[in-house]
């Protein structure tokens, strides 16, 4: 198959003029999965790649019976686990506890995956590339239908959008430029991820040095809760037991009995 290099997002911090700096952009829910780069061909999926170009349609066999209205083309998605769906929420996507566990099991009833749809390339031999991601969009909501395994994704209104991740503790958002064309392997501002990240004081109680920084264990105060967690500080030594450090993290699971932070970062 054809080596395909992924379009590359920007990352930015909220800041409360950043919707006025990117006036005009539309906004998608920033999942937590794996980027994946679909084949199709006869209607249904021949291939899936990730970023790296290494194949893992093998670790998802529920997609192979998905049926496109269209012949063949490719599709640019991100296959996930989500959690916690009702009536009214799709739910969260999630990896530690959920994506994770398909890195072994292919049939796995308690994770099924969704691939979310957000671009296509090609669609029964046109490249639809250069055109804006609009027309793309549109392309893709015209020949691609929801089921049960595969979803397009939505688009909204930034400020409102950033109020839903917040309120329900999603990882962030991606802001798109509406009349940008796919450029592979590039970084750049017409894509601009905005993570959730939160913030917390943590007291140190006992420390472990590694050759990627500190793993520090210690107490902390999340959502009126002292909890101990389990943080690996990257690229900080020298963190003395009884200080307090200041940590970014953008998520908390439950690992190995203990609560750990999810991409935490000393302030």
């Amino acid at each position: 198959m054809v080596e395909i290099k992924p379009m590359l997002l920007s990352e930015q911090f909220y800041k409360d003029d950043i919707f006025e700096q990117y006036k005009g952009y539309i906004a998608q829910i920033k999942e937590n999965g794996v980027y994946s780069i679909i084949h199709i061909k006869n209607h249904k999926i021949v291939g899936i790649r990730n970023r790296n170009n290494n194949p893992i349609f093998y670790l998802y066999p529920e997609l192979e019976n998905v049926v496109f209205s269209f012949n063949e083309g490719i599709l640019i998605s991100e296959i996930c686990v989500f959690k916690g769906k009702s009536e009214f929420f799709d739910g969260k996507s999630v990896f530690y506890g959920g994506l994770d566990q398909r890195r072994t099991r292919k049939h796995d009833k308690n994770n099924p995956v969704t691939a979310i749809i957000h671009d296509i390339l090609t669609i029964d031999g046109k490249v639809t590339i250069n055109l804006p991601y609009k027309e793309r969009y549109a392309i893709i909501k015209q020949n691609v239908a929801n089921s049960e395994f595969v979803r397009v994704a939505d688009n909204y209104e930034p400020e409102m959008l950033w109020k839903m991740v917040i309120e329900r503790n999603l990882e962030g958002l991606i802001l798109k430029n509406p009349m940008a064309v796919y450029q592979m392997g590039i970084r750049t501002t017409d894509m601009i991820k905005i993570k959730n990240y939160k913030t917390i004081e943590i007291e140190v109680e006992s420390v472990e040095e590694n050759p990627k920084g500190t793993k520090v264990i210690g107490r902390t105060d999340i959502n009126g809760e002292n909890i101990e967690v389990v943080v690996q500080v990257g690229g900080v030594f020298n963190i003395a037991k009884g200080q307090k450090i200041p940590i970014k993290y953008l998520d908390i699971v439950e690992s190995g009995g203990n609560k750990r932070l999810i991409q935490p970062t000393k302030l």
